[in-house]
């Protein structure tokens, strides 16, 4: 059986999401199948770094070399953070060898992610298609299945590449992404629905719904505004709130 890791980044400012994306990781994913859980540290505390990887050693946190303190979301700083994913997947698939799933921190785990692995194996890349709520930019870059290591690498690099080209949205992920699949002639891209990788509202929810997103919407994010984004999934408060007590109780 093929193992994968999961790779995201996390700083200070977003702990609350950090806590309840690993938490959720341990109770849904069968963890047999997990190489390593991997996060880019970009300024988290040692004691919760040092909580988790004592909790579970499949957990592994990476220093990232430079730290930018964002104050609010879509600043030069979130933008510099945001930016260090592509690259931190890019040297990990490099060094490791093993196919990852970059998933973005604000996420949850409702299932088991593993069997994506098994099903599309043939694929070079997964997407998170959100066509049907974005036409005009069809793919978010909240979840990407690197499957295939060689490809994976290459797509990596014209992605950071296209990243340095664009800069008529404020942001730069997510709209490379979309012109890298929309001019895509050597890369052997799935398209997998947002309901299923990355729900946005819990009215949307599906039984195949494996992860939701608390998607933030720009604006200033302090614990008020993290509070709204988890309080978006009404129907999850209460298992929300069990991760959010553990923290309160480590």
């Amino acid at each position: 059986m093929q193992k994968y890791s999961i790779l995201s980044v996390a700083s200070s400012q977003f702990e609350e999401f950090l806590w309840v994306f690993l938490k959720s990781a341990l109770d849904k994913i069968n963890l047999d199948s997990v190489y390593e859980i991997c996060i880019l540290d970009i300024g988290l505390s040692e004691e919760i770094m040092n909580y988790f990887e004592k909790l579970n050693p499949k957990i592994k946190f990476l220093k990232s070399e430079e730290v930018f303190i964002s104050n609010e979301s879509w600043d030069d700083a979130w933008q510099k953070n945001v930016l260090k994913k592509t690259e931190f997947v890019k040297d990990y698939l490099q060094k490791e060898n093993v196919p990852v799933y970059m998933i973005d921190i604000d996420c949850m785990f409702l299932d088991d992610v593993s069997d994506l692995l098994n099903i599309h194996h043939e694929r070079d890349i997964i997407l998170c298609d959100r066509s049907d709520l974005w036409a005009g930019m069809p793919y978010i870059a909240s979840f990407v299945a690197f499957l295939n290591i060689e490809q994976s690498i290459k797509f990596l690099d014209d992605w950071i590449q296209l990243m340095d080209q664009i800069n008529q949205f404020e942001t730069k992920e997510t709209p490379a992404l979309n012109e890298l699949a929309r001019t895509n002639t050597k890369y052997n891209l799935y398209a997998l629905s947002h309901k299923i990788v990355g729900l946005y509202y819990d009215n949307e929810l599906i039984p195949e719904t494996k992860i939701i997103h608390f998607k933030g919407g720009g604006s200033k994010d302090n614990h008020d505004l993290i509070t709204d984004r988890f309080n978006r999934f009404n129907v999850f408060s209460e298992i929300i709130n069990k991760y959010m007590d553990d923290k309160n109780e480590s």
